[in-house]
């Protein structure tokens, strides 16, 4: 993920801020950082278009850096933004140490170390929700997480250090919330790109939010521009690239969208000092939302239902080798074996049907009590239809060898 905008220039620093703005353009083009209803450019009587162009992106330029300038008063470092990676490089180090895959972890390694797997989290496991966002799939999979977290380190000065970590922090939840609710039950997911999407997300809130406040639209402008762009971009990749959390993204980008525009304000002495009342109201209502949803997708015995589908999956595969290996070796066209026809036909007739029967009838009561299973166990059943087409032929086959000729 890139940042939202390259046009977005580093704020000025506070010792040299106003002799810089002095200098690159006269004090009557200088445009406040934040200003309701903004009136048009300046018109210079007898300017040259080249001099008009140079002269409003100088004033684009001192209208942007003063803005951002005074966001950046009180956090003028991405301590959080580092601690963060930090954090999720060290658990990936100790995954390794442990034994588990450098480049592929197993679904056994991964669940071990907290991923996330609707089954487990909505069975008892809820912790799940938040360690999800700290684990990784592969040495990749961690690289391409982190660049685009280093990446959006500046909106850390945005929000102050507790709003960023309010942010990461809750919009990675949600995300896992949202992969939990809506995404497959049977498939475990890990990752900190709900988190991230979060970040990019709040990152539209918060312009959201400044235009509101009637801020400048060349402060704004720009970063819309990069945000649509880097949003098209995630959509082309999501399209060609496979096993990615759609839901866990939208999650968390939808959630960073609110949180960004919660959190927002304007570069006052004011608003700055108000961050962190803001980030810990924020965090407190979020929590609440959090553990309502928790407990609201909350079912027990949910895990063991898919345990069984599982099992039955399991065995059906076992069935098939089964087959293939208790077959006769008389197929139609060749010289029947009655005798053997005739074992095998009676081995389907008394054991392998009623089997089928029985794990037939234990999904469809799962699918009734779990209908959270719907999708999965509809998946064996259509493979139990195919099995017993599957007998049905060779049984049709079988008859036909062993008819008086």
């Amino acid at each position: 993920m890139d940042r939202p905008s390259d046009d977005l220039p580093p704020p000025a620093r506070d010792d040299d801020s106003e002799d810089f703005a002095a200098s690159v353009a006269p004090a009557a083009s200088v445009v406040p950082a934040a200003r309701i209803a903004p009136t048009g450019p300046i018109e210079i009587a007898g300017e040259r278009p080249y001099q008009k162009l140079r002269r409003l992106e100088r004033e684009s330029n001192v209208a942007r850096w003063t803005f951002f300038g005074g966001l950046r008063a009180s956090t003028r470092s991405e301590t959080v933004t580092t601690v963060l990676l930090a954090a999720n490089c060290a658990v990936f180090a100790a995954m390794v140490t442990w034994g588990v895959g450098f480049m592929e972890p197993s679904t056994e390694s991964l669940l071990t170390w907290g991923a996330l797997r609707p089954l487990l989290t909505r069975d008892g496991q809820p912790w799940r929700l938040l360690t999800a966002c700290f684990l990784h799939i592969g040495v990749i999979h961690l690289a391409v997480n982190m660049y685009s977290l280093w990446s959006l380190r500046f909106v850390e000065t945005w929000f102050g250090h507790l709003g960023f970590a309010v942010l990461y922090l809750v919009t990675g939840l949600f995300a896992s919330l949202a992969s939990t609710a809506f995404g497959d039950p049977f498939v475990p997911g890990a990752g900190a790109s709900g988190a991230i999407f979060g970040v990019f997300g709040a990152v539209l809130g918060a312009v959201l939010r400044w235009k509101r406040l009637g801020v400048d639209s060349r402060v704004t402008g720009p970063i819309l521009k990069g945000v649509f762009s880097t949003l098209l971009l995630n959509a082309v990749i999501a399209l060609s690239v496979r096993n990615l959390d759609h839901f866990a993204h939208a999650g968390g980008l939808a959630s960073g969208i609110v949180l960004g525009y919660a959190l927002a304000h304007a570069p006052t002495p004011e608003a700055v000092a108000g961050r962190r009342r803001r980030g810990i109201a924020t965090a407190a209502l979020s929590m609440v939302v959090v553990a309502a949803i928790t407990f609201a997708l909350q079912r027990p015995g949910l895990a063991a239902a898919g345990e069984r589908v599982e099992t039955v999956r399991t065995d059906e595969d076992e069935m098939g080798r089964f087959w293939l290996s208790a077959a006769p070796p008389t197929r139609p066209g060749g010289p029947g074996d009655v005798t053997s026809d005739a074992q095998f036909q009676s081995k389907i007739d008394m054991d392998w049907l009623p089997y089928i029967g029985e794990r037939e009838a234990d999904l469809r009561r799962t699918r009734e009590t779990f209908p959270e299973l719907k999708k999965g166990i509809d998946a064996e059943l259509a493979r139990y239809r195919a099995l017993r087409a599957l007998i049905a032929e060779n049984s049709r086959a079988s008859a036909a060898l062993r008819r008086p000729r």
